[in-house]
């Protein structure tokens, strides 16, 4: 992948040749310090340093080492803008009119270079292009203030830089969030773990299945990760709630979901067809970033009810042991030991005896 980046001088003095020299010397250190840099493409002040020279009345401004000294009178600063102006104005020259911006009075106000990032295909080498060439402005003595690179991928490849700790942050603070409005709505530690393991083993499935398409860690796909969890607690939640009111009547855990599953089933399926109709529309996008939202947001549904139906109900049965397996656990643990010595071992309050 090859794409054009900019070097802007924004606020040098071009006339001052040590500012000429800094400006060329960073486009050299770009080249030869950057190893995805090349160029540059075209740069205004090479084209007009060699013009310069054929000039008579502007060859004696040069100094030894071939830069324009339009800093050390007003004579020079006023030959150094007329002449700018005029070299624009000529062709080959005028393709430059839109690389140099003017204050009011004439004189440069910003100017920029041409170069471009080669082998750049995949975020760590689009990161790496970038913060390389950011290191080398801020080692020139332009300084960034007066000299950065910039390219419109830079605003994507950024958000490359900055994704991963992104996601994890608001990853980590939406599961906070859900365990405690699940702790509000639930009010029991079991069966709040029970939803929040099913909401991290959805993200995981997600995370593979990105894997899975070639898709890379992005705003869309991070958003989709985050809004998982806000979207499949609802399946989750409904369920387990259920199952925690039918407590009195079904007291066997297998009961009880069978209850809850019969009494809430069908919404929650329904809750997860309308869903998916109303992102059917996405499917037939032009856009792959409608396509790529639409593909995360039917696995989100999909999985959704999958652990809504399934998993959460195991892992519900598996966290609340039956009356049945209490009493065996129970027998199993006074086996051989006469009546009296097991009476021996209860509470007077009688409370287990009356269980037992």
């Amino acid at each position: 992948m090859l794409f054009v980046y900019d070097v802007p001088q924004d606020g040098a003095d071009m006339a001052d040749p040590v500012v000429q020299a800094n400006a060329k010397d960073l486009l050299v250190q770009l080249l030869n310090n950057t190893e995805k840099s090349e160029g540059p493409l075209s740069w205004w002040l090479d084209d007009y340093l060699a013009w310069v020279p054929n000039q008579s009345t502007l060859s004696g401004y040069l100094n030894d080492e071939g830069y324009f000294d339009g800093s050390t009178s007003a004579e020079g600063a006023a030959a150094f803008e007329n002449s700018v102006t005029t070299f624009l104005s000529i062709y080959p020259y005028d393709r430059y009119s839109s690389e140099i911006a003017f204050w009011d009075d004439g004189s440069i106000r910003s100017s920029r270079a041409s170069l471009y990032h080669f082998d750049t295909a995949g975020a760590d080498n689009k990161i790496e292009a970038m913060v390389a060439s950011y290191e080398q402005c801020e080692a020139s003595p332009l300084g960034t203030s007066k000299a950065i690179t910039f390219a419109q991928p830079y605003i994507f490849i950024t958000q490359f830089m900055v994704i991963t700790s992104e996601t994890l942050q608001n990853l980590i603070c939406s599961f906070v969030a859900v365990s405690i409005l699940s702790w509000v709505v639930l009010y029991d530690v079991r069966a709040v773990s029970a939803v929040l393991l099913c909401l991290a083993a959805i993200d995981v499935d997600l995370l593979g299945l990105l894997w899975a398409w070639g898709l890379e860690l992005n705003s869309v796909t991070m958003i989709s990760l985050v809004m998982a969890i806000g979207l499949v607690v609802d399946y989750l939640a409904h369920l387990v709630h259920c199952f925690m009111t039918h407590t009195v009547e079904h007291p066997d855990p297998r009961e009880r979901m069978a209850a809850a599953l019969a009494e809430v089933g069908g919404a929650v399926a329904l809750g997860g067809l309308t869903t998916f109709i109303g992102v059917l529309p996405l499917a037939f996008a032009s856009s792959f970033i409608y396509r790529v939202f639409f593909r995360l947001f039917i696995c989100i549904v999909g999985l959704g009810l999958i652990h809504g139906f399934f998993v959460i109900p195991v892992l519900v049965y598996l966290a609340y042991p039956s009356v049945t397996a209490k009493k065996d656990a129970a027998e199993a643990a006074f086996a051989g030991i006469p009546c009296e010595q097991v009476k021996s071992t209860l509470p007077e309050n009688g409370v287990e005896q009356s269980t037992l």
